[in-house]
């Protein structure tokens, strides 16, 4: 399921993609020219869409009136010198029990870039892609007006639904619809919200429509604004339970909207503070009703780029993380982490196999954390997890010397030591994953007994000897003594 709004993960991720650039540049997942701090413009990078390189944010931001998290996530320091007092344990967590199910969904089924994914009330598959089009630097304009009208609508059915045992194609839908699917949510009554960042606009499809004309769209069509009535490429909707639901927008206002049931606006933030952002690789939570930071989630482990975050209520609640291809110098490995939301530590990864990810733009969980989806846009991809051979990380405490850097590997010296308002998540990449057993063999049993019935026999005679040389010493010290006395 997507993140639990009731719980203050408002909108996280993949649900806002924090850009704060200058108007002169193109907002999208394609190029666009960058500037850095001083301003100067730097190479207009063609890398692959919904993975252009982000640079320096350029509007001036109030550090000083920002959270003390924020203002310390903001500096460019802080990846290098955070630290974190490691507590010595063994996750025995049941979400590391996760196992690749191969051949799902049905191969026959032809899928373009898959944007989205969501799980509906009754278990089935919700899976948005973008059939025959492909979000690249061409495709819309610096001032963010979508490139490619003259192509028309998609024509496949951008919305499918899988059944979610067998893959099977239950139900397809959307043709003539959609432009550049992005976002997708399935609320607590089986509503379906999806968003268009071609269109600048949001759609809801009741649960039980009879066709596939929304019940409700919000914005402009193919119209960018900042306004009450218009999105700029808006990312995704989260949806409370008294119906009242979110929009993160997005490329280019970097805001999160507000709105009533029936779509009255209440209230937005975001905008030039500091929210939720996916390049600087943190989890980001805010209160549901005022809009107020809360709190952060960050790790090493995931890199600097963070695309999508779900919510599974089980064990003090889970979030199911994927992040993204790494830009630069720096070599992140692509991967599914699970973070516990009680201890604010990272206990679980998984990922496909072979290659595993490679472009991974969504996630998906059901509500008892027994199965886990991953879209990617490239290869046009559906993964499924379920219970299986339990493969989790085991976090050690580093010794004095040691400290964990961005790669995971243990060099340098520094002590992590944890601050108690931001609790980063622990990094458990320098340690290789293990497999845990149910229960104790009958060898190791045998071993531990040896061990122990060994240990035992040591101290017996340490403590014999010590016995006998303060007997010896007693003794002849009264002897000297009644020498003396006599």
């Amino acid at each position: 399921m997507k993140p639990n709004p009731v719980i203050l993960f408002a909108i996280l991720l993949t649900v806002i993609h924090i850009a704060n650039t200058s108007n002169n540049k193109r907002h999208s997942e394609g190029a666009y020219t960058s500037q850095g701090r001083n301003g100067n413009t730097g190479t207009e990078y063609s890398e692959y869409a919904d993975y252009a390189k982000l640079h320096h944010h350029t509007r001036t931001l109030d550090r000083n009136n920002l959270p003390v998290e924020s203002r310390e996530a903001m500096n460019p320091g802080f990846m290098g010198t955070r630290s974190n007092q490691h507590k010595k344990y063994q996750t025995k967590s049941t979400s590391a029990n996760l196992k690749l199910v191969p051949n799902w969904p049905d191969p026959s089924k032809q899928l373009g870039q898959v944007a989205a994914v969501d799980i509906d009330m009754n278990r089935n598959v919700v899976v948005f892609h973008r059939g025959d089009r492909v979000w690249s630097a061409q495709t819309f304009t610096y001032g963010n007006v979508y490139n490619e009208k003259e192509l028309g609508p998609i024509q496949q059915n951008p919305v499918v639904v899988f059944h979610a045992t067998t893959g099977a194609v239950i139900e397809e839908w959307g043709s003539n619809l959609f432009y550049l699917p992005h976002g997708l949510t399935i609320d607590f009554e089986n509503n379906i919200w999806v968003t268009d960042v071609a269109l600048h606009q949001v759609f809801k499809f009741s649960a039980n429509r009879t066709s596939a004309k929304p019940s409700l769209i919000l914005g402009q069509q193919f119209v960018p604004g900042s306004d009450n009535n218009h999105f700029c490429k808006p990312t995704d909707v989260a949806v409370l339970s008294n119906g009242d639901f979110f929009v993160s927008d997005g490329y280019c206002n970097s805001r999160i909207v507000k709105f009533d049931r029936t779509g009255k606006k209440l209230m937005e933030w975001g905008r030039s503070t500091l929210n939720s952002d996916r390049e600087n690789g943190r989890v980001q939570c805010f209160n549901t009703s005022t809009g107020v930071f809360i709190r952060q989630l960050h790790s090493y482990l995931m890199g600097p780029r963070i695309f999508s975050v779900a919510y599974a209520p089980v064990q003090g609640g889970l979030l199911y993380i994927v992040n993204g291809p790494s830009l630069g110098n720096v070599s992140i490995k692509v991967d599914g982490f699970v973070v516990s939301l009680a201890s604010e530590e990272l206990v679980a990864y998984f990922n496909s196999d072979g290659a595993g990810f490679q472009n991974p733009h969504d996630v998906a969980v059901t509500k008892d954390g027994s199965e886990v989806y991953v879209v990617e846009l490239q290869p046009f991809k559906v993964w499924k997890f379920v219970q299986g051979n339990l493969n989790i990380s085991v976090p050690v405490r580093p010794s004095k010397n040691e400290n964990l850097t961005s790669a995971g590997n243990i060099t340098s010296i520094s002590q992590y030591t944890k601050n108690p308002k931001v609790s980063p998540m622990a990094t458990a990449a320098a340690v290789p994953s293990v497999k845990v057993q149910n229960g104790p063999s009958r060898g190791s049993i045998i071993a531990t007994i040896a061990a122990i019935a060994s240990v035992i026999t040591v101290i017996i005679i340490a403590a014999t000897v010590i016995i006998l040389r303060i007997r010896r010493g007693s003794s002849k010290l009264y002897s000297e003594l009644d020498m003396y006395y006599d």
